[in-house]
C-alpha cells in the first residue's frame, strides 16, 4: 500500500512539473506575439504617415502641373492663328542631290544637280477622307521647272465596307515601280522599261481609282484597283488629251514562312494609242516581290522583278509586239548598309527592233531615317552603243515625310 502511495505521488509530481513547463512556454510565446504585434502596430503607424505625406506632394505636383496647363492654354489663346494651323497639314520637303558621271563612246558629260525638289502636303480633310498634294520642283539642263506630281482625295471609308476611293491627279498601278517617287527608289533612277513605256520618271496622271479589299478563306491579303486616267503622256506610245486609259491591278500578299513574305501583281490595261482610226494598245503586266530575313539573321533580302508586255495596233500595219523587264536584289549588310543590283532588259511601246540591256551595282548608307547617301554605276548596251554611268546622290527630308532608303 505504501509503495502504490509513494508511486502515485511520484506520478504527481511529474504532471505538475510538466503542466509547468507548458505553461511557462505558452507565456513566453504570448509575450513573443505582444512583441511582434508592438513592431506590427509601430509600422503600420509609419506607412500612414508616409502615405499621407507622399499625397500631400502629389496633390501639390497636380496643382503645378495644373498651373502649368492654365498658364500654356493662356498663352496659346494670346498668340495669333494662322492659316496653315488652322488646316493643321502635315508639311514635307524632300530634296534629291546627284553627281552624274556619264561616258558615251569616250564621250561624256560629269554635273552636279539638284535634280528634285518635292514638297507633300497631307492632311485629314473629314472623318471620311485624306487630301495629298505633292509639287516638284524639277531642274533638267539648267531649266526650272514647277509641276503638280500628285493631288488627289482619297476616301478612307464609302458606303460599300472595304471599298477605297481616290480622286485627282496619282501615280497608276502600272506595276508596283510606278507608284514610287523618286526618292522612293532603292536605285537612282528608274529602270528602263519604266523610262521606256511610262516615261523618263514614271507616269502621274489625273483620273479616279477603286480599291477593294477582298475577303476570303485563305486569309490572304488580295486587293484588286480599278482605275481610268487620261493617256496625255507617253503611256501607250503616245496619246491625245481626252482619251481615256483603264486599268485593272489585281495584288495579293501572303507570308511563306515567318520569315519570308511574298507579294504578286498583275495588271492589265488598255486604251488608245493616238494612231488613229481607234486604234488601242493593250498592255500587261507582272509585279514580283520577296522579303525575308531566312538568308542572314534580322538582316532583309528584298527580290524585287517587273515585266510589262506591250500589244500596240496600229492603223496601217501589223500590230507591234514589245515587252521589257527588270530584277533587282537589295540585300542589308548593317543597320544603315545596303547592297544592290539591278538587270534591265527593254525594248519601246512603238518598236520591238531595239534591244537594250542594262547592268547596275552599288551601296545605300541610311545616315538616319531624313537621309541617305548612295553610289550607284550602271553599264548600258544595245547595238548602236554602249554607256557607262556612276551616280552619286544625297536625299534629305524635312518635316514627317522621310525619304525612304529602301523598302
Amino acid at each position: 500500500m505504501k509503495k502504490f502511495i509513494l508511486s502515485a505521488f511520484v506520478l504527481f509530481a511529474m504532471c505538475s512539473c510538466a503542466h509547468a513547463d507548458e505553461l511557462s512556454e505558452l507565456k513566453s510565446m504570448f509575450q513573443t506575439m505582444q512583441v511582434q504585434m508592438g513592431e506590427m502596430q509601430g509600422r503600420i503607424e509609419q506607412l500612414e504617415q508616409e502615405k499621407q505625406i507622399q499625397s500631400s506632394k502629389d496633390k501639390q505636383e497636380i496643382e503645378r502641373l495644373q498651373m502649368r496647363v492654365e498658364g500654356l492654354e493662356k498663352a496659346d489663346i494670346n498668340q495669333p492663328v494662322s492659316a496653315l494651323s488652322t488646316l493643321n497639314p502635315q508639311v514635307s520637303v524632300i530634296g534629291d542631290f546627284i553627281y552624274k558621271s556619264d561616258k558615251n563612246g569616250g564621250e561624256g558629260d560629269n554635273q552636279f544637280n539638284m535634280r528634285e525638289v518635292e514638297v507633300a502636303f497631307s492632311a485629314n480633310v473629314d472623318t471620311y477622307a485624306r487630301g495629298d498634294v505633292i509639287v516638284a520642283i524639277e531642274n533638267e539642263d539648267g531649266s526650272t521647272e514647277v509641276a503638280l506630281e500628285e493631288g488627289y482625295l482619297t476616301l478612307l471609308e464609302t458606303p460599300i465596307e472595304n471599298l477605297q476611293g481616290k480622286f485627282g491627279k496619282f501615280r497608276p498601278y502600272m506595276g508596283k515601280t510606278n507608284k514610287m517617287h523618286l526618292h522612293q527608289l532603292p536605285w537612282s533612277d528608274y529602270p528602263l522599261v519604266v523610262q521606256n513605256f511610262l516615261g523618263e520618271e514614271g507616269n502621274s496622271e489625273a483620273g479616279a481609282s477603286l480599291s477593294y479589299l477582298i475577303l476570303n478563306p485563305a486569309d490572304i491579303y488580295s486587293e484588286i484597283t480599278l482605275e481610268a486616267f487620261n493617256n496625255g503622256s507617253t503611256v501607250f506610245g503616245g496619246g491625245e488629251d481626252g482619251e481615256t486609259v483603264y486599268l485593272a491591278h489585281l495584288k495579293n500578299f501572303f507570308d511563306i514562312t515567318d520569315e519570308t513574305s511574298f507579294e504578286i501583281g498583275n495588271t492589265f490595261s488598255f486604251g488608245e494609242n493616238g494612231d488613229g482610226n481607234g486604234a488601242e494598245s493593250r498592255i500587261t503586266g507582272v509585279d514580283l516581290t520577296i522579303n525575308s530575313t531566312e538568308l542572314f539573321v534580322n538582316k532583309r533580302t528584298t527580290s524585287h522583278t517587273e515585266a510589262l508586255f506591250n500589244v500596240r495596233e496600229q492603223a496601217a500595219g501589223d500590230d507591234i509586239n514589245s515587252w521589257g523587264m527588270f530584277t533587282s536584289l537589295e540585300q542589308q549588310l548593317t543597320d544603315r548598309w545596303w547592297a544592290f543590283g539591278r538587270y534591265d532588259f527593254s525594248q519601246t511601246p512603238s518598236s520591238s527592233e531595239v534591244d537594250t540591256h542594262a547592268y547596275s551595282t552599288g551601296l545605300t548608307f541610311a545616315q538616319s531615317e531624313y537621309v541617305f547617301w548612295r553610289a550607284m554605276f550602271t553599264h548600258t548596251d544595245n547595238e548602236t552603243s554602249d554607256d557607262n554611268t556612276v551616280w552619286l546622290q544625297l536625299d534629305f527630308s524635312i518635316g514627317p515625310h522621310k525619304p525612304h532608303a529602301y523598302r
